[in-house]
C-alpha cells in the first residue's frame, strides 16, 4: 500500500470537500484516505499509466528496428537517458573451485547476491548496492567475501553500483559472471511526442541498422545524407532482447492533474463511500490481532457491483482522451 499512496490523484482534503465533510472532522479520515488510494489506482489502471509525476530509471525495452519507441508512462516531462545495449562493468567468480557443489551470483534491484553451497550448507552474501559509492568499492566487498573475487572493467570503477542491471542467478563456480550497465546515452534521437511519450530514432531502435563502415564510408556519416532511409549496404541487426534502457520523468503534477481525472477519482470516492455507509457494522472491526477495514477490500466489491460497472463506464468517458490506445506492428 505504501507504493500506492504516492499515486494519489487527489488529496484527502479534496475528497472530504467533495463529500461535504468538514476538514476539521477526522473521524473517517482513515476510510476516506483508503478510498482515495483505491480510486486513484482504479483510474490510473483504466488510463494505463501512473498519472502522478514520477521518475523512472532503467526502464527496459526490446529493440525492434523501428524508428519509434513508446515509453511505459506519459505524458513525458524529460528524458535523462536513452541507451542502446550494455557494457560489461564487473565480473564475479567463486574462486575456490575445488570446494562446494555450486555457486551463483546475481543482481537484484537493491543488491548483489552471492550464494555458494559446501557440504550441504548454503551461504548467502548480500551486498546492498546503496552501501557502496562506486563499483570499485563494491569489488572490494566482493573480494572480502570468503571464496569470492571480482574484476572491474577498466573505466567503470567510478560508476555507482546502482547502474548495474538486474541479472538472474548464474553459475559462478567455474566461470566469471559478467555484470553489466547500460551504455552511454544515444545522441541520435528526438522526442516525437511528449503527450504520448514517444521517442524517434532515425537509425532505428536496435535491431535496426548495423552502422559499421562499408566501402570506406560510415553509414552514420552526416545527418544530411538522408538519414531516414537506410542504405542498401546496411546490415539489419535483427530484434534486440531487453537492450534499450531509459531514464525519464513522466506524469502530471498534482497541481496540473487534468480536471476529468480528478473528477473521476472524486466520483469514485463518493460512490464507494456511500456503499461503505450502507453497512457501518462491517466498515471496521478487530478480531484478536487481526484488524479489518472495509476500505481494504471495497474496491473489488465495488467493481463487481452494478453500481461499480456503471461507474467504470462513466470513468471511461471522462478519461478517454488521456488513454494511449496503440496498434503495434513489427516495425514502426
Amino acid at each position: 500500500m505504501a507504493e500506492k499512496k504516492k499515486n494519489r490523484l487527489i488529496s484527502l482534503a479534496d475528497a472530504k470537500r467533495y463529500l461535504g465533510i468538514p476538514i476539521t472532522s477526522t473521524t473517517e479520515d482513515r476510510l476516506i484516505d483508503g478510498l482515495v488510494i483505491q480510486a486513484s489506482v482504479m483510474v490510473a489502471d483504466a488510463v494505463g499509466t501512473n498519472c502522478v509525476q514520477q521518475t523512472y530509471s532503467k526502464e527496459t525495452h526490446s529493440g525492434h528496428g523501428g524508428v519509434f519507441i513508446w515509453l511505459d508512462h506519459w505524458p513525458l516531462i524529460r528524458v535523462d537517458r536513452a541507451a542502446i545495449d550494455t557494457d560489461d562493468a564487473i565480473q564475479v567468480k567463486w574462486t575456490t573451485q575445488t570446494s562446494g557443489t555450486h555457486a551463483t551470483a546475481c543482481v537484484t534491484k537493491s543488491e548483489v547476491r552471492l550464494v555458494h553451497k559446501i557440504a550441504g550448507t548454503t551461504t548467502n552474501t548480500n551486498l546492498a548496492l546503496s552501501d557502496y559509492a562506486t563499483i570499485d568499492l563494491l569489488e572490494d566487498a566482493i573480494d572480502a567475501a570468503t571464496g569470492w573475487g571480482g574484476t572491474v572493467t577498466s573505466g567503470f570503477g567510478n560508476y555507482p553500483p546502482s547502474e548495474l542491471l538486474v541479472t538472474p542467478a548464474k553459475n559462478a563456480r567455474d566461470t566469471w559472471v559478467v555484470l553489466t550497465v547500460p551504455e552511454t546515452t544515444e545522441a541520435d534521437y528526438e522526442i516525437e511526442s511528449e503527450e504520448w511519450a514517444c521517442l524517434f530514432n532515425p537509425y532505428g531502435w536496435h535491431g535496426g541498422i548495423d552502422y559499421r563502415w562499408y566501402g570506406g564510408e560510415s553509414l552514420r556519416s552526416g545527418r544530411n545524407q538522408t538519414p531516414y532511409t537506410p542504405r542498401a549496404s546496411a546490415v539489419p541487426y535483427g530484434r534486440g532482447r531487453r537492450n534499450l534502457f531509459f531514464d525519464y520523468v513522466a506524469g502530471w503534477s498534482r497541481e496540473d492533474m487534468p480536471s476529468p481525472l480528478r473528477s473521476a477519482v472524486q466520483e469514485l470516492c463518493a460512490m464507494m463511500y456511500n456503499m461503505a455507509k450502507k453497512d457501518l457494522s462491517v466498515k471496521s472491526e478487530k478480531i484478536g490481532d487481526y484488524s479489518y477495514t472495509m476500505a481494504d477490500n471495497l474496491g473489488a466489491t465495488f467493481l463487481s457491483s452494478s453500481q461499480g460497472k456503471s461507474a467504470m463506464s462513466m470513468i471511461g468517458t471522462k478519461i478517454a482522451k488521456y488513454k494511449r490506445d496503440m496498434i503495434r506492428s513489427t516495425v514502426l
